[in-house]
């Protein structure tokens, strides 16, 4: 497994998506939070992250298309622990004209630290006929000016 080298400040300088307070109800009998609630806030924050690449609930409803997950990789970094406060930002690595690569990185605003990161491959998808289908125009154009973006930062 690799040894994580970026930065907080360069992990703040992608797409911010979601934050969560860690509430008693995440907190397992080891005292810290439960793995199924980071899977929740990294579910989450894709819904943001697609959300903001214009693949909105409404875009859903009105195309009866969307994104399925493929496939994810989760590494745990550091624990989190009851009242400490987490942010998702995701950074877009990389697409084809049916799927798209990202990273998720959960930082402990609390204690200033990575705690977990989680890296996706998701397809576009036809919701009518279940198949993958390529992703719209105008979403290739967010997809790549994101891209783009990422591609400018020194990580």
């Amino acid at each position: 497994m690799a040894h994580i080298t970026v930065s907080v400040a360069q992990i703040q300088q992608v797409l911010r998506t979601v934050s969560l307070q860690v509430e008693p109800f995440h907190i397992d009998v080891m005292g810290h939070m439960n793995v199924g609630h980071y899977g929740m806030l990294f579910a989450r924050a894709a819904r943001e992250a697609t959300s903001q690449l214009g693949v909105t609930e409404a875009f859903i409803q009105r195309t009866q298309q969307g994104a399925f997950m493929l496939k994810h990789f989760t590494q745990y970094i550091d624990e989190t622990r009851l009242g400490e406060s987490l942010t998702v930002y995701v950074r877009v690595v990389g697409h084809n004209a049916k799927r798209v690569h990202y990273q998720m990185f959960m930082l402990n605003e609390t204690r200033h630290t990575l705690t977990c990161v989680n890296e996706v491959n998701t397809t576009f998808a036809d919701l009518i006929q279940r198949t993958s289908a390529p992703f719209p125009a105008e979403i290739i154009t967010r997809m790549d000016a994101l891209i783009a973006e990422h591609n400018r930062l020194d990580w």
